[in-house]
């Protein structure tokens, strides 16, 4: 089991969420949320939710930093009694981290030596962003010495965008030099929200095109094609783009120099560790709603009737239904939706039903009455029945997704393996699993399921069909091997009748042959285990009991077979299977085998297995096949 802490830390507050993952089919399970707001607007305040137990909102003292904010939150945690799974420290076996920027990290990452010293290095390049990111970093790898730390990258999401739309008209060598291009930022968030609206509209990820807006104290536009980032309203900072709170977002970038004379020169809020020219500073925490209307408060902006509020408020509607209009352009009218989300995103109806207004000319149009209602659902739907394009609003959650993520990642490489891609396709809607998780693939448009498919096996047990069928799933994974009864066991790329009918499937799993293939991910290994039988155990075990071996070779197939026949749906682990079929070949036989000899066993099977794992005939040609076509 994995004891997970989420941290999301900010400029004025760090939020923790708890979570606890036994690889299981079900999604990692939250057990508690903290937050403490108020770091640079004192006093401090402290949010704690457990189940029924809420604290909202009590004053703490001593917090003069997000690493003091987050010890607090620990102290919390740990002096909980009611959250069981936590009685101290060494509890915690993991700790994920939003960082915001990433540099050219594609993909998460498991905090050593070299990556925190580059993610130093892009402190110069985002110090008012990464800063306090990696002090808590930096806390954590102090005060949970026994926890793995891993961190996200909002920029990560964003690796998708393509090079004409990174690209700034600078001298390209200067630009290569210093890493200045556009990152993208939000990411973490538009992971959850791509993934959440697919399955809101019962589409693939792959297949699903929205124009999401976070919007927040920071804010940003994204354009999402076929599940992956193609643009995003923020540059090489989060600075870029929309304005937000504090942010000026997208200005003439001679007007800082027009502004003030001191623009190059060291902030005042510069510190040893962090450079901030004035610049930055002003653009980054003097602008923004602040500066128009003195408040940062956007609920308060939006009721009121001051000409400046009304200022603030038209600018930012301005602002985004521009990229939203640019957005379009860039999907070629191919939206599924348009989708809010963030704190402002979410709850400022007003703002939602002015914007979906002025984008009707593009087939959006907002329904005031499921507008006016609280939003409650992870997504939900508030645009008109009529409307060319739907109007969605998502409910984000960075915490969840970086737990999950980190799930499906890198608890694949720490626990049995099977578990954790049986939630895979759990969490896939148009998915069946059938016992064994042995091939997944997408049929031709308008297609269903039927036994005796061509890329199919006949499964053994209709019924699965059947009801694959009547729950209207597009996948079926199946228990058998790939391939028909007399190329059991191989794993031929001449399966498929043709190259065009490989690529409309496109295997993304394929299991118990020696070959494991995720698609979108590293291949995590191979795999071969009941294919071999046991035989040195076996002769082990004759020679130590004086038993026949031949006796032996019938029975264990026999329980091999009574054994299996549901196995890894329960979330047991190999070592878990074996044991109960071993116990089960020794009891059979009147054998004792304690649990120093069911180590033993154990040993000799793995050192055996370890031993003969090899390619099996066309693995080879697949595998140079699936990294061709694959992403």
């Amino acid at each position: 089991m994995a004891i997970i802490l989420s941290i999301n830390s900010g400029s004025s507050s760090v939020k923790v969420s708890i979570y606890r993952s036994s690889s299981t089919t079900e999604p990692p399970m939250k057990l508690a949320d903290a937050h403490i707001s108020g770091l640079t607007a004192p006093p401090a305040k402290l949010t704690y939710i457990r189940g029924s137990q809420k604290v909202k909102g009590q004053e703490v003292d001593g917090i003069q930093s997000n690493e003091d904010a987050c010890e607090r939150i620990l102290n919390y945690v740990v002096e909980d009694r009611g959250l069981v799974e936590i009685s101290s420290r060494d509890d915690i076996t993991h700790v994920c981290h939003r960082v915001v920027h990433g540099g050219d990290y594609p993909n998460a990452h498991v905090i050593d030596q070299d990556t925190y010293n580059h993610l130093e290095d892009l402190t110069d390049l985002a110090p008012l962003h990464n800063a306090s990111a990696l002090a808590i970093v930096k806390s954590c790898l102090e005060s949970l010495p026994k926890a793995k730390n891993i961190t996200y990258f909002d920029s990560s999401f964003h690796a998708t965008i393509p090079d004409a739309v990174r690209t700034y008209a600078i001298d390209q060598e200067v630009a290569e030099r210093n890493r200045l291009r556009k990152y993208g930022f939000h990411g973490i968030s538009y992971a959850f929200i791509t993934r959440a609206v697919a399955v809101f509209l019962s589409k693939e990820q792959e297949d699903t095109n929205i124009i999401a807006l976070h919007l927040g104290s920071g804010a940003s536009a994204c354009a999402i094609h076929h599940g992956k980032s193609i643009d995003n309203s923020m540059g090489l900072t989060p600075l870029a783009g929309l304005p937000g709170a504090t942010r000026s977002g997208d200005v003439d970038p001679s007007l800082i120099f027009h502004f003030t004379h001191d623009a190059g020169k060291p902030s005042p809020n510069s510190t040893q560790k962090m450079h901030i020219s004035t610049a930055e500073d002003i653009l980054n925490k003097q602008s923004g709603w602040k500066a128009l209307t003195g408040t940062t408060d956007f609920g308060t902006i939006s009721g009121s009737e001051d000409p400046k509020c009304k200022l603030a408020f038209e600018l930012f509607v301005d602002r985004i239904v521009a990229f939203v209009g640019s957005y379009y352009v860039k999907l070629g009218g191919e939206v599924d939706a348009l989708v809010f989300a963030g704190g402002i995103g979410e709850k400022a109806a007003r703002l939602r039903e002015v914007v979906v207004e002025r984008c009707e000319c593009l087939g959006f149009r907002i329904d005031k009455r499921k507008n006016g209602k609280e939003i409650k659902d992870v997504v939900q739907d508030v645009g008109k029945e009529s409307a060319r394009h739907k109007t969605l609003v998502c409910q984000t959650d960075e915490q969840f997704e970086m737990a999950r993520q980190f799930d499906l990642s890198y608890l694949v490489r720490e626990v049995d393996q099977f578990t954790v891609l049986m939630r895979v396709f759990a969490e896939n809607k148009a998915c069946a699993v059938s016992i064994r998780l042995v091939f997944m693939g997408r049929e031709r448009e308008g297609s269903s399921f039927k036994a005796g498919h061509s890329i199919f096996m006949n499964p053994q047990n209709p019924s699965v069909v059947a009801a694959a069928k009547a729950a209207e799933k597009r996948y079926l994974v199946n228990k058998d091997e790939l391939g028909h009864d007399l190329r059991k066991h191989e794993c031929y790329y001449d399966l498929f009748p043709n190259a065009a009918c490989y690529l409309s499937v496109k295997p993304a799993f394929l299991f118990r042959d020696p070959v494991r293939i995720l698609d979108s991910w590293k291949a995590l290994g191979w795999d071969n285990v009941d294919s071999l039988k046991l035989w040195s155990v076996l002769a082990r075990l004759s020679t130590d009991r004086g038993t026949n071996i031949d006796d032996m070779q019938k029975l264990n197939l026999l329980i091999l077979a009574e054994k299996t026949t549901a196995a890894f749906t329960d979330g047991r682990t190999f070592r878990e299977y074996r044991k109960e079929r071993f116990e089960a070949l020794t009891w059979k036989l009147q054998l004792s085998c304690d649990d120093e000899c069911f180590n033993l066993l154990s040993d000799i099977y793995e050192a055996t297995l370890a031993a003969s794992l090899r390619l099996k005939s066309g693995a080879s040609s697949l595998l140079t096949t699936l990294k061709k076509l694959g992403n």
